[in-house]
C-alpha cells in the first residue's frame, strides 16, 4: 500500500496523497453519507454519498454505490453514481463508472469503462444557497418579461 501514499503524477501537476486522513479498507462496508475535509482512500464498499474538500482515491477493489464530490480524484474501482470533481479526474484502466461525470479536466486510460454523460467545466458547481438565490433571480426576471 506504500505506493498509494505517494504523489500521483497527472497532466498539469500532482495529486497529493501523502496525507491520507481516512482509509476505508478492503474488508470495510460503510453505509450512509460520508463527509471529510481531508484526503480519502477507498478500497472497500461504500453505499451512500462521499464528499470531501480534498482528494479521493478509489482503489481497484472498491465498490461505490453513490455520488462522489471532491477536489481531485483517481478512480480504479467501480462507481455507480454521479461524480463531481472540481479540478482533475483520472480514470485508470480498471475503472468502471455508471453515472454522470462533471470535472475541470479528465484523463481516461485505455480500458476504463464509462456509461453516462461527461462534462468538463471551468468552475465548481454553486452552493445550494447560490442555487436558491439564482432561481429567485430567474423567477423575478421571468415575471418582469410577462
Amino acid at each position: 500500500m506504500d505506493c498509494m501514499f505517494k504523489k500521483i503524477a497527472k497532466q498539469g501537476g500532482d495529486i497529493q496523497f501523502d496525507d491520507v486522513e481516512t482509509i476505508i479498507g478492503p474488508s470495510v462496508k460503510l453505509e450512509g453519507e460520508f463527509q471529510s475535509k481531508g484526503n480519502v482512500m477507498v478500497s472497500g464498499v461504500l453505499i451512500g454519498k462521499l464528499e470531501t474538500s480534498e482528494n479521493v482515491r478509489i482503489e481497484t477493489s472498491a465498490q461505490i454505490e453513490g455520488d462522489i464530490t471532491a477536489r481531485e480524484a483517481i478512480i480504479a474501482g467501480n462507481v455507480h453514481g454521479n461524480i463531481i470533481i472540481a479540478q482533475h479526474l483520472s480514470l485508470l484502466s480498471s475503472a468502471k463508472i455508471t453515472g454522470d461525470i462533471t470535472a475541470g479536466s479528465i484523463a481516461i486510460q485505455q480500458g476504463a469503462q464509462m456509461n453516462g454523460k461527461c462534462s468538463m467545466v471551468a468552475t465548481v458547481e454553486p452552493k445550494p444557497a447560490d442555487v436558491k438565490q439564482n432561481a429567485a433571480s430567474v423567477m423575478q426576471d421571468t415575471t418582469e418579461l410577462l
